[in-house]
């Protein structure tokens, strides 16, 4: 595969642990590839991480004048687009941003080769159609595409889309579905009509999560995880608390462990990862 490609990931410092899981879980399947995190609120010892710490100053005034507007979730996904164009503006050909309470689990390889040739590379909720309407009337409330997992390659078209992103959240990321919003997700509908080349990621082991869980077969193989028979690449753990290790999300009382199956396993080495990483509440 041609060209340097590199990912990149938020944190707020009382979130960091998410962050070093993300960074450590990825170069453990990606040797050599650069990491970057920006850290969104507070300071730390720069030099003690195991990747490029990015400060919200460096992405321009745009992040800066942003600060006073949201609160820290708000503004953690809406620095989104401006650390991606901030990475590509290093000289890489592609970038991969994935969101805190993620672990990755297998190569991710196959993904930034999609943006070989597209623009941007996006992943939905759901891959085939649910029996019925009620979980489908939630995704369509949150977008069709996980803002968990999204590429975009140095080209032209790639930059005008983070531009045109980045310009929607700086003043409309927040949680209002009734106005059609949800942070920065949302936004990303209108994708597949201003990106003519766009990859839609259909691996289903990648940006594994609560709101697909159902629909996909989770097995675990000793250190491998398996979806549907194929590989695992990236689990989602949005929502999910170490504190309160028995439920899968607070936002779904109905996952939990005893009816997670196999997936129980991979939460519970995300707990223990988290808790390598500093986990605190």
């Amino acid at each position: 595969m041609g060209g340097k490609w590199a990912v990149c990931t938020i944190a707020a410092k009382r979130h960091l642990s998410l962050g070093r899981v993300v960074c450590s879980s990825f170069q453990r399947h990606h040797s050599g590839v650069p990491f970057f995190l920006l850290l969104c609120e507070g300071r730390i010892e720069a030099g003690n991480e195991p990747f490029r710490v990015v400060w919200p100053d460096e992405l321009g005034t745009g992040a800066e004048a942003m600060r006073s507007r949201y609160n820290e979730q708000e503004y953690s996904y809406a620095l989104t687009p401006l650390l991606m164009e901030w990475v590509l503006r290093q000289g890489f050909d592609r970038v991969l941003f994935i969101k805190q309470e993620s672990m990755v689990t297998g190569d991710l390889t196959p993904v930034a080769a999609l943006l070989e040739t597209a623009s941007v590379a996006l992943t939905p909720h759901l891959l085939r159609p649910l029996t019925a309407a009620a979980r489908e009337r939630e995704i369509l409330r949150c977008g069709t595409y996980n803002g968990g997992l999204v590429g975009c390659a140095n080209t032209e078209e790639g930059g005008r889309f983070l531009q045109w992103w980045a310009a929607r959240v700086a003043t409309h990321c927040r949680y209002d579905p009734a106005a059609g919003m949800h942070f920065e997700q949302r936004w990303l509908d209108l994708a597949a009509a201003y990106v003519e080349r766009l990859a839609v990621v259909r691996d289903p082991g990648v940006n594994v999560g609560h709101w697909n869980l159902p629909e996909r077969a989770v097995t675990v193989e000793g250190e491998r995880i398996l979806v549907d028979g194929g590989p695992c690449r990236l689990f989602r753990f949005s929502g999910y608390d170490a504190d309160r290790p028995e439920g899968a999300t607070r936002y779904f009382a109905r996952l939990t462990m005893e009816n997670l199956g196999a997936a129980a396993v991979v939460f519970a080495r995300y707990r223990e990862e988290l808790l390598r990483a500093g986990w605190t509440a």
